[in-house]
Parts: C-alpha cells; structure tokens; sequence
C-alpha cells in the first residue's frame, strides 16, 4: 500500500512538472486596447475576446483580425490585421465619439529584427499628415524611419482642419515599430 501511494505521488509530482512547463514554456504575445470614455466589444478573428479597456500578455503569437465594436454606434467598427510578436506587446487606443469624422486613434505593433536599431513604419488616416519628429524635422506619411536613436521619442502628427496628435514612443533595441494614426477633424 505504501508502495503504491509513493509511486501516485511521483506521478502526480511528474504530471504537475509536465503541465507546468508546457504552460509557461508556449510563446506568449501581449495586446493593450483602450477607447476612452466609450467602451467596445473586442473581436480576434471573429471571437469575443472582452470589452475595453483590455490588457493581456498572454495570448498567442499570430496574425489577426482585430474588431473594435463601440457600444454608441455600430457603424464606427474599427477593423485591422494585427500581427502578435511572442515577447512584445501592441498597443491599440482608439477613442470612439458620437461623431465618426471625430473618432482617433493609434496602432503601435512592433516586431522583432536583427538591426539594433529598427526601423519605424508610420501610417496615417489621412495620408500626407505632417510629422514632426522630436520638435525637429517635417516629414509626411506614410514615412518610414531608419535612423532615428533608440529611446523615447515626441511625434507630432498636424494637418489642417484635423486636430492635432502628439503621442510618444518608445524605440527599442532590435525592434521594429509599425504605427497606424487616425486623426480626428476638429
């Protein structure tokens, strides 16, 4: 009787060890959404993952069909492919309004490279908004970036009759950064 309690526990203990590893050993993606004072349902690849505000580092590394549905007003669904990164976290905040033309937002997804500085790949609803990298230097989008320094960094996005949008970012070692904006009319 002793015998066999021994040889339950050894096995209880291996399958315990097994369980654990596979669990925390799977690639495991983060994704960060918000949208303001006006919550949404939020849809990967069709599946109800939660409502917003919305924060995991758990999911699975994958490309996927990102649905934002505002409770205000179907109509203002924001839809984009959105590639995970094991180890890296997206970010999406995009700010719903009772008007569509004042709705914005900002995608951030970045990715792994071999270069120690990354490129930056900015995108922009509108195109050709102006950008202004660390209150120096105008460019417009779409725009991609190659040499700018690792670290934090103002962008500033204007264009006229649009509000303007001043986010900053975080330029990080080996990584790529896409960024999608979507400016807001004022």
């Amino acid at each position: 009787m002793k015998r066999v309690f021994i040889w339950l526990v050894f096995l209880l203990i291996i399958g315990s060890l097994i369980g654990y590893f596979i669990f925390f050993s799977r690639p495991r993606a983060g994704l960060q959404i918000t949208t303001g004072i006006i919550s949404a349902e939020i849809h990967l690849d069709n599946k109800l993952l939660g409502v917003s505000p919305f924060a995991s580092q758990t999911l699975a590394p994958g490309t996927y069909q990102l649905t934002l549905k505002p409770f205000i007003d179907s109509e203002q669904t924001f839809r984009t492919l959105l590639t995970l990164h094991d180890s890296y976290l997206t970010v999406v905040d995009w700010q719903f309004s009772d008007d569509p033309t004042k709705t914005a937002g900002i995608v951030y997804q970045p990715s792994p490279t071999h270069e120690e500085i990354g490129r930056i790949e900015v995108t922009s609803l509108p195109d050709n908004v102006m950008l202004q990298i660390n209150h120096d230097a105008y460019h417009t989008t779409p725009q991609i970036i190659t040499d700018l320094p690792l670290g934090e960094h103002q962008l500033d996005f204007s264009l006229p009759s649009y509000a303007n949008f001043s986010p900053t970012i975080s330029h990080q070692p080996y990584t790529d950064l896409s960024i999608y904006v979507k400016l807001a009319k004022k």
